[in-house]
């Protein structure tokens, strides 16, 4: 009976078993040696928010969770915006830590988030709509 004609085998380079495909020939980049300088700067890192220094842009209580969107000044990533929640924490006491670090940590000390959003409107609704769930 045989197979149809679309079933049989190509003639592309992707399917010819004697010769690897041309996405797979890429020859690695020179390294410089030690005393060489590198003949491109690296890219600069994205900088880490400073705790110290934010505006608070939005928030919402929801039970006991706040939902809190803050821009970091001197942050190039999302142009500085996050959306975080905290459980256990009112906006008073979350501001009364003066640093708000975004990131996750366990400490008794200050209050970290327990979550984070895309900062866009999407992301705020969604960390609202997670906190009336949890509630």
């Amino acid at each position: 009976m045989g197979l149809p004609p679309f079933f049989g085998r190509s003639s592309s380079s992707y399917d010819n078993s004697r010769t690897a495909p041309s996405y797979q020939r890429v020859l690695p980049m020179p390294v410089p040696l030690r005393d060489e300088p590198a003949s491109t700067p690296s890219p600069s890192p994205l900088s880490n928010p400073d705790p110290s220094r934010y505006d608070i842009l939005r928030s919402e209580q929801v039970g006991k969770f706040l939902v809190v969107m803050l821009r970091y000044h001197g942050c190039t990533n999302y142009e500085g915006v996050k959306v975080m929640v905290y459980a256990d924490c009112t906006l008073k006491q979350l501001c009364a830590q003066k640093r708000i670090d975004p990131h996750f940590a366990e400490s008794k000390k200050f209050h970290s988030p327990i979550a984070r959003f895309v900062p866009t409107e999407d992301g705020w609704e969604m960390a609202v709509n997670l906190c009336r769930i949890m509630e």
